[in-house]
């Protein structure tokens, strides 16, 4: 395949997979994906059989990225897998009026989430279950179960039909400039890419000390 850029993502969770995702359908674009454990590992963040997606957070910014991620990117990863990811299931966010909370529901209120402030009346009807005295209550219709296991593993089926490379069990231990590129150094040597995503949770990051903007060494 005649590709005019190459392009690493390091983590394949679900940031990476999903930039691994759409920079496949690119022409000339030629993508691998490196993950240090396995597809799905349990020592990251994406792991395990649901998460929730909801547009309720303090950063107006962040709401308006959920509620297009709902509204257009998850239906079309749904229909490029034939399936079904998410089971819309309304979400209760509820606390002591101040701090946190007025900072959630300043959040929605300026990026134009789907979600309703609650009176106290409205919240124990709608929410009978839970114990809600002295709590403020945001009702967010658009809200949701994510199968999360369908969703990684589909992003990675679909990446690789789409002609990215996934090396699992492969540790990034150095980045560098060289040349105008970028190094990445595993245990089975060293590639250069054009650019690299770096996707990575917790458990990529350096032990010890980190160098600014590395360089590296000639060989």
């Amino acid at each position: 395949m005649n590709t005019s850029q190459s392009i690493a993502v390091i983590g394949a969770g679900v940031h990476g997979l999903a930039a691994a995702w759409h920079l496949s359908r690119r022409p000339n674009v030629a993508v691998t994906v490196f993950e240090q454990h396995s597809i799905g590992h349990p020592r990251g963040s994406s792991h395990g059989a649901v998460r929730i997606t909801r547009s309720t957070y303090p950063k107006p910014g962040y709401v308006r990225l959920a509620q297009r991620a709902r509204a257009e990117t998850w239906p079309a990863l749904e229909a490029a897998l034939g399936t079904q990811l998410i089971t819309p299931m309304p979400g209760c966010i509820f606390g002591p009026a101040g701090g946190v909370f007025d900072e959630y529901a300043a959040g929605v209120e300026a990026g134009g989430g789907d979600v309703v402030r609650l009176s106290a009346k409205e919240a124990r009807t709608r929410f009978s279950g839970l114990s809600l005295d002295g709590c403020e209550v945001l009702w967010d219709r658009s809200a949701g179960v994510i199968r999360a296991d369908a969703a990684i593993n589909g992003m990675a089926r679909l990446a690789r039909e789409a002609g990215a490379e996934i090396r699992t069990e492969t540790p990034v231990h150095e980045v560098c400039l060289t040349g105008g590129r970028v190094e990445l150094r595993t245990l089975l040597g060293a590639a250069a890419f054009d650019r690299v995503i770096v996707a990575s949770g917790p458990s990529w990051s350096p032990r010890k000390g980190r160098r600014e903007s590395p360089r590296c060494p000639s060989r």
